[in-house]
């Protein structure tokens, strides 16, 4: 976030909103179609297109994957977000102020909690400041 607020689409502050977020870092990709196996193959389809720096088990239903897409241009990170959405993607993780699980965090459901486990991680793809 670039600041405790912005403003809401309707013009309302709000310490959750498109217009006080920075540079996209990451390009989450969420999951919730198939089974994990499909969505591993999905996500391992997609690495040649950008750099994959982990993924993740929500805790849930699927994995979600981080790539690297700091610098890159924003006309080839949508392309690189459309393509995804097609192969099964969740389309909301479009919108820049959208909140996603974090890694190795916890996460309440109808059992209590669940942990939000990394299963895959490359380190010399994390952007760095």
């Amino acid at each position: 976030m670039t600041g405790p607020v912005g403003l809401s689409k309707n013009g309302k502050r709000t310490s959750r909103s498109n217009s006080n977020t920075g540079p996209r870092r990451y390009l989450i990709l969420d999951f919730d179609q198939g089974t994990r196996d499909q969505q591993a193959a999905i996500i391992w389809y997609l690495k040649p297109y950008a750099q994959l720096c982990l993924v993740m088990f929500s805790g849930g239903k699927g994995l979600h994957a981080w790539f690297s897409v700091l610098g890159a241009p924003e006309a080839d990170v949508k392309w690189f977000f459309q393509y995804a959405v097609s192969v099964w993607a969740d389309s909301k993780m479009w919108t820049p102020c959208q909140l996603a699980r974090l890694p190795d965090g916890l996460r309440q459901d109808g059992n209590g909690q669940a942990r939000q486990p990394v299963i895959y991680l490359d380190p010399e793809n994390v952007p760095q400041p």
